[in-house]
């Protein structure tokens, strides 16, 4: 039992994985549960780009090529392969829309939904990861300390600090740019971390 709530066997409570792993990680970071935890929010694999659009009013695509090039991060000719339906990324609740090496650095265009969270993980010398909100609001928790994410004000997260992403009410878009990580595995890039 927690918060009230009795928890049956997982599998059946939750439609999708997501579901499952925003619990998990709401648990984790003592966050208390509440009814709407346990009901499902989406089913991975069936968010589609369009869903996306739809969520937050627009298409993302053509901002996302102007903000790489504003960082400098968008050599001439290259095209972003941009995916049809999100990802999870494991262990979070953020859906991956764009994943790929793009110059020096791993490009990301991330959505999480409401009541989302990452997991905490930090990032290894030399690479710096860019926040830079596209919409919506989240709150980024960099060790220890939380800084409001908005539209128009990028953040910056430095190596080796422990961060994670929430949202609360309202969902966020996010282009997170990994800078001097492209010679980094995609599976080395978040090294599991606790703020101490």
């Amino acid at each position: 039992m927690a918060n009230g709530l009795i928890l049956r066997n997982l599998s059946n409570d939750f439609n999708s994985y997501y579901d499952l792993i925003n619990m998990i990680n709401r648990v984790e970071k003592g966050i208390c549960l509440s009814e709407k935890d346990i009901l499902p929010v989406i089913e991975v694999g069936k968010i589609t780009k369009e869903d996306i659009f739809e969520k937050f009013g627009f298409d993302y695509r053509p901002i996302v090529i102007e903000r790489l090039r504003h960082w400098n991060n968008l050599p001439e000719g290259h095209k972003l392969k941009f995916l049809d339906r999100a990802e999870l990324h494991e262990g979070s609740s953020g859906l991956y829309l764009l994943e790929e090496i793009v110059g020096n650095s791993w490009v990301f265009v991330q959505a999480m939904l409401e009541n989302g969270i990452s997991t905490e993980h930090k990032h290894e010398d030399p690479v710096i990861e860019l926040y830079d909100p596209l919409a919506g609001q989240s709150s980024l928790n960099v060790d220890g300390v939380g800084q409001e994410l908005n539209p128009g004000i990028p953040f910056e997260v430095l190596s080796g600090q422990v961060h994670f992403l929430k949202t609360e009410n309202k969902p966020s878009l996010n282009l997170l740019i990994m800078k001097n990580s492209a010679d980094i595995p995609r599976n080395k890039l978040h090294i599991p971390a606790k703020y101490k």
